[in-house]
């Protein structure tokens, strides 16, 4: 029993894929926290780390850079790299206020002595129940009788302290920018980071087809764009309101409770702005490519060491798949307009069609490139050879490509039009 309550006194660590951004290397990142912090009265943070991980969090626990070999001390900030370049500095200013907020009259406090007791005291359970059995067993019971009480009050308790600290940040969040401004960076949170995981399994995928991305975080922004492009504001709002932005250390209310408690209506919630990418990273981190690249490649080691993914000696090619590439490509441009429902339908269609061989990224790099693919009607004609069934199949494609959107436009009909001659379709 002595054993397992020494979990009580394990000070709280986190370990985190990510990297320190020192202030010498980037002046214009702590200065703007540093006038924030003074804006609202807290402390600046000792650390400020970047991830790719879509989330935000203020932590005064000991954090463990995996594959860095680097521990940091003190109060540290993590921002995330793919929704700095969705927030605008608005939304940006507001949800580092509310985690500065977290450092004003020793809020980390909790974190690193109350939270860590609650935790620990969980663990000293598990351990008093897995070890040892019969009279051994017996004699652990009111032990664990003790504890359990202890535990439900604690968690009863927690809860109640979780929302009030988080409600009490929101309002140095709302201080430290605007209520529009914290409103939007929590949507947008809850919203984008639902498709992380998504694009951590694709990317697993690739790795296992020996084919490297180079920037996860472009991958992730764009999957989360065109995902969301053809959700109507309702549905993007009903999945958003009931959801709980995750926190390494502690639990958070819904974000309708936060809304609410903020005085701010729910129905003034606008999709355009859910959608926009206001690049507040821009004139804060001048090299945020370069650290984006470097953290895909720690991604990439970090599924390698855990088995997930194995780079084999060449990469798959299907030229099937990139023909489809090609020719979805031209059609969704051309009527010279990008529509994430085209897009969207392309994608999903696409993975129907070739479940194995189509791939989201390689088909996004043919669409951010329609100057560069070839010809439509030339793609056409080296796929002449095709089978009859190959040829009606890719065929139903396009046209579903093409009517996606509600409007079928007269290039796409010329383009199908074309594609019946090439192909001798009747």
């Amino acid at each position: 029993m002595l054993t397992s309550l020494a979990a009580f006194f394990k000070k709280p660590e986190h370990a985190q894929r990510a990297m320190n951004l020192d202030r010498t290397s980037y002046p214009a990142l702590w200065d703007h926290v540093d006038r924030l912090a003074l804006k609202i009265s807290a402390n600046s943070p000792d650390n400020i780390i970047v991830g790719l991980e879509p989330t935000f969090y203020a932590t005064a626990c000991k954090i463990n850079l995996i594959g860095r070999d680097e521990e940091l001390l003190g109060e540290t900030l993590y921002l995330s790299l793919p929704l700095m370049r969705l927030f605008t500095l608005n939304e940006l200013d507001a949800v580092i206020g509310h985690e500065l907020g977290h450092f004003k009259a020793e809020d980390t406090n909790y974190s690193t002595k109350f939270s860590p007791v609650y935790a620990n005291l969980s663990t000293a359970l598990q351990n008093l129940s897995d070890t040892s059995s019969g009279a051994s067993a017996l004699a652990k019971i009111p032990a664990i009788v003790v504890l359990t009480a202890m535990y439900e009050a604690f968690e009863i308790n927690i809860s109640a302290i979780s929302r009030a600290r988080e409600f009490e940040a929101d309002k140095v969040g709302c201080e430290a920018s605007s209520k529009e401004g914290l409103v939007y960076s929590l949507a947008k949170v809850s919203t984008y980071s639902a498709f992380w995981n998504q694009s951590i399994l694709e990317n697993i995928k690739r790795l296992n087809k020996g084919k490297v991305t180079t920037n996860l975080s472009t991958v992730f922004r764009e999957s989360s764009i065109y995902n969301l492009g053809n959700k109507e504001l309702d549905e993007i709002i009903s999945e958003v309101l009931p959801s709980i932005i995750q926190h390494p250390t502690d639990s958070h209310p819904p974000l309708s409770e936060r809304f609410s408690a903020m005085d701010f209506d729910e129905t003034m919630i606008e999709r355009e702005l859910i959608t926009k990418q206001g690049n507040s990273s821009e004139k804060l981190l001048s090299n945020i490519e370069t650290l984006e690249e470097e953290l895909t490649v720690d991604e990439h080691r970090w599924y390698v060491a855990l088995g997930l993914a194995q780079l084999p000696e060449t990469e798959d090619q299907s030229s099937i798949a990139h023909a489809i590439y090609s020719l979805a490509a031209g059609m969704i441009g051309a009527d010279g307009a990008l529509e994430n429902e085209e897009v969207k339908v392309a994608e999903d269609i696409g993975m129907q069609i070739l479940p194995d061989d189509f791939d989201r990224v390689d088909f996004r790099n043919y669409i951010n490139n329609l100057e560069a693919i070839p010809e439509f009607n030339e793609t056409a004609e080296a796929c002449k050879e095709f089978s009859e069934d190959s040829k009606i199949l890719i065929y139903n494609y396009l046209e579903s490509i093409a009517k996606a959107d509600d409007d079928f436009a007269k290039e796409e009909k010329a383009l199908l039009v074309n594609l019946k001659k090439i192909w001798s379709m009747d």
